[in-house]
């Protein structure tokens, strides 16, 4: 299949979020040689256009790296293309792929290429790039059973705590880290209840009343977090278990913390906070994405979404009463894309029936950029498709190979349904 050999030359390039810089390149240069006028943008966001389009098909270049990414070494097992040991990076490359071939087979066609994606929707919040057709196919979703027509609105929180120290002294000097968390997709996997390394070593600690000296953790701010470590002092006697490896080291004198920080994170609320019942998705959550210290300044990354603007609002506000006498900066915050259907979202999901019988039209509780786009070009129709990933996010990521190849074929027939030929 021509969009897996696609997928095996991107692979080889470095393309995580804010470093793909070589990928842009390659798209750029791979485009004009199918004949494509390619324009792009300061925010990184590439254009192509070739002949006169009625339907635009659009994906995002920038992919989460977690493991060894990018050193991604792809294997192909059960029907399922994988990494070993890393982000797979189907994750929008799947998509990307998919336009790559569209712009060789087809004579009237647009793609947009959208920049950093995974890290806030930052280049479809600066487009500054003029979309010809009025439909558009984004291929950024992760169940061939759906079309999606709508998601939530995302909010980024950055809370940055400057502790006061403890000159207690406690008996015992430790380290732990956390080990055997699985992490995944902060939208998609967070109501599969999908433990945070954050949150539960932040709990341990402070259960066993330790007093902190470092604390740092995560990895992505939309991936649920996989690894968290820490120094601390303690009276009690710890030993390693399942979720941590704990080592006593020699004592020495380090300067501690003030229990008020670990106290915060430890009661920070991770996971869904409320519930659709009607659309049967989660509708409100918030995920403690990242710890980072700086001496005696821990900053803390929070990624919450919802469909609701309203909760969102509520979130950042509640956030701010949590970490009272801390300051607490919004980085971003987007619009929710309201589920409405519309001519173009049933020809969609018509074309997608040939080969997906049961496909049905849905919302989701992740980020699209189709939102964005929409509120920047009030006159795009917008629908989202893609192939099965699972554990996207995560080194679980796994695509599976028969599901390319039916969102692939679907593509290409509404491709030349709408004139592409």
């Amino acid at each position: 299949m021509q969009v897996l050999k696609h997928f095996e030359n991107i692979t080889k390039i470095p393309h995580c979020s804010f470093e793909a810089q070589k990928l842009k390149d390659y798209i750029i240069n791979y485009a004009k040689e199918q004949g494509c006028e390619v324009l792009c943008d300061e925010a990184e966001n590439i254009l192509c256009k070739k002949g006169k389009p009625n339907l635009c098909l659009q994906s995002h270049y920038d992919m989460v790296c977690v493991g060894n990414a990018p050193d991604i070494k792809i294997i192909n097992e059960d029907g399922f293309i994988k990494a070993d040991n890393s982000t797979l990076g189907a994750d929008n490359g799947i998509g990307l792929c998919i336009m790559l071939e569209a712009l060789n087979k087809f004579n009237n066609i647009e793609c947009l290429f959208t920049a950093n994606e995974e890290v806030g929707l930052l280049g479809a919040n600066n487009l500054n790039l003029d979309i010809s057709s009025t439909n558009l196919l984004n291929i950024d979703s992760e169940n061939e059973n759906y079309v999606i027509i709508g998601c939530a609105a995302s909010l980024m929180l950055k809370v940055s705590c400057k502790v006061k120290e403890n000159k207690e002294k406690k008996k015992f000097l430790y380290e732990i880290q956390t080990k055997g968390y699985k992490g995944g997709h902060s939208g998609i996997d967070i109501i599969k209840n999908i433990p945070s390394a954050i949150s539960d070593l932040a709990l341990f600690l402070f259960k066993h009343n330790a007093r902190l000296i470092s604390f740092n953790g995560g990895e992505r701010t939309n991936s649920i977090s996989v690894n968290a470590k820490a120094l601390f002092y303690c009276d009690e006697e710890l030993h390693s278990n399942e979720n941590f490896i704990i080592n006593k080291l020699e004592y020495k004198d380090y300067k501690c913390f003030d229990d008020d920080f670990l106290a915060k994170l430890a009661s920070f609320k991770q996971g869904v906070l409320s519930y659709n019942q009607e659309l049967q998705i989660v509708k409100t959550s918030v995920n403690l994405a990242i710890v980072k210290q700086e001496g005696d300044e821990f900053h803390i990354e929070i990624f919450a979404r919802s469909e609701d603007d309203k909760e969102l609002d509520e979130i950042f506000y509640k956030t701010k009463a949590h970490f009272l006498n801390y300051e607490v900066k919004l980085l971003s915050k987007d619009e929710p894309w309201q589920p409405i259907a519309n001519d173009f979202t049933k020809d969609v999901l018509k074309h997608l029936q040939e080969f997906v019988p049961n496909a049905k039209m849905t919302s989701i509780h992740a980020g699209l950029e189709c939102g964005v786009l929409m509120q920047k070009n009030p006159k795009l129709k917008c629908a989202s498709i893609g192939p099965n990933i699972l554990n996207p996010h995560s080194i679980y990521e796994r695509c599976e190979i028969k599901s390319i190849e039916k969102i692939t074929n679907c593509v290409f027939n509404l491709i030349k349904s709408y004139k592409g030929e």
